[in-house]
């Protein structure tokens, strides 16, 4: 879910890059009003999509950069059902894991090369 992220906004992407971000719509809503707001725009393409549209706009036969945050380990079955059937070879999958844990030693991350 892409949450309050602004990557899009804030790193310094060629306009050539296309960028996804997958939440759901009340949060595609918040975030944009926000953005509105401050003035603020996308340094490359921008789609929002929910999560039931990621099918549509991924492109299976093109490498890409993914990052899925906030995970937890029982969220496997739907990576691998992602890597299945949306994620090209030679694509690059960043995963970064949740700590539902008290601890602050929170967030745990691992590459996937595809």
């Amino acid at each position: 879910r892409s949450g309050t992220d602004t990557r899009a906004f804030r790193l310094h992407l060629p306009p050539q890059v296309r960028f996804i971000e997958v939440d759901d719509a009340e949060v595609h809503q918040a975030k944009s009003a926000v953005l509105e707001v401050a003035n603020a725009r996308p340094r490359c393409s921008l789609q929002r999509v929910v999560p039931e549209q990621l099918p549509e706009v991924m492109d299976p036969r093109k490498a890409s950069f993914i990052v899925l945050e906030d995970l937890s380990l029982e969220d496997g079955p739907y990576v691998e059902q992602l890597s299945k059937e949306l994620v090209a070879e030679g694509s690059r999958v960043v995963v970064v894991l949740r700590d539902d844990s008290d601890s602050l030693a929170s967030t745990a991350s691992q590459w996937l090369q595809l």
